[in-house]
């Protein structure tokens, strides 16, 4: 009997259930996952980046801009409205400092928005973007051999970007993070993928949450 069951539930979802669990069970619990785990791309140093430009804990300072590297990432941040730009006197980077030289030049400073703190950061240099993700469809879900003790339950299904944000869309950002096409791409192809869940005594949890 149990292998009808499992058979029926790779055949048809609608209507399938497995230890008193449904596919509409697995895409609450990978949702849940996914709003708390998002996707993220990052735009680090680049040593032949054209644009002069120096960090400082949670801010980027650009000296001299042309826009055409670091400074036109960060300028579509700004125009969006995730990141304030500010004219300051600022260090020259050390990279372009003569021995002993203090003195400071005209620049601007870069700093993320209150409101972009959940999906966005500035970090050593590194300004990190991040977007939610979404299950498109479960197709499939089966009994796997009992893990450490307890039923296991192997879930095959689809996701997709969330939202897709604005600046995702912009030809500099694709060009300086070509991963973001994926992310982009799932809009009208889903991804595959394939998680483990393991029925504890507090019930279903994904394993991959139950490793130390």
């Amino acid at each position: 009997m149990k292998k009808l069951i499992v058979t029926a539930c790779l055949l048809s979802l609608s209507g399938c259930n497995l230890f008193g669990v449904s596919e509409s069970f697995f895409e609450k619990r990978l949702n849940e996952y996914f709003k708390e785990n998002l996707e993220c791309v990052s735009f680090p140093t680049n040593e032949n980046d054209e644009d002069k430009w120096d960090f400082d804990k949670d801010m980027i300072h650009i000296i001299s801009s042309t826009y055409s590297g670091m400074g036109a990432i960060l300028q579509t941040f700004v125009d969006e409205g995730y990141v304030t730009r500010e004219e300051v006197m600022v260090n020259k980077p050390f990279a372009y400092k003569k021995m002993f030289e203090t003195s400071k030049v005209p620049g601007y400073r870069f700093k993320l928005a209150e409101s972009a703190k959940r999906t966005f950061e500035i970090k050593n240099g590194t300004l990190t973007a991040c977007y939610g993700m979404r299950v498109a469809t479960v197709d499939a879900f089966k009994e796997q051999d009992m893990w450490t003790g307890h039923h296991a339950a192997e879930v095959k299904y689809r996701y997709t970007i969330e939202v897709l944000p604005a600046w995702a869309k912009k030809e500099n950002v694709v060009a300086k993070v070509s991963s973001i096409n994926q992310a982009i791409a799932s809009s009208d192809k889903p991804r595959e993928a394939t998680e483990m869940f393991v029925e504890t005594d507090t019930g279903w949890q994904m394993a991959r949450n139950m490793r130390g």
